[in-house]
C-alpha cells in the first residue's frame, strides 16, 4: 500500500494488508499524534488495510484562539448587568 505521510510529505511503500495499528508500529508512528486517512475518511486502528489502498498519516495539530480572554473583556460577563 501506499502511505503518505505529511510533515515532511513524502510516499512510502508499507506491504499489505495489515491493521492501521500495525502499519503505524512498522513506521515507528505514535498513533496519538496522528490522524490516519483513507478515501477522505479518519479511520481507526482497527481497520484492516488492503495492499492496494492509498492512506495518509497527518500530524494531530490543535490549539486555541487568539485574542483576549473573553472573562476579561466586560466586567460583567458571567453575571447581570446593572440596570441604569
Amino acid at each position: 500500500m501506499i502511505v503518505k505521510l505529511r510533515n515532511p510529505s513524502r510516499d512510502v511503500e508499507v506491504e499489505g494488508p495489515a491493521l492501521v495499528s500495525v502499519v503505524l508500529e512498522k513506521l515507528e508512528i505514535n498513533r496519538e499524534s496522528v490522524l490516519v486517512i483513507r478515501n477522505g475518511e479518519i479511520i481507526p486502528n482497527d481497520t484492516r488495510l488492503e495492499d492496494d489502498d492509498v492512506i495518509e498519516i497527518r500530524p494531530v495539530i490543535s490549539g486555541g484562539a487568539f485574542g483576549p480572554d473573553p472573562r476579561e473583556a466586560s466586567p460583567h460577563v458571567g453575571s447581570e448587568v446593572p440596570e441604569p
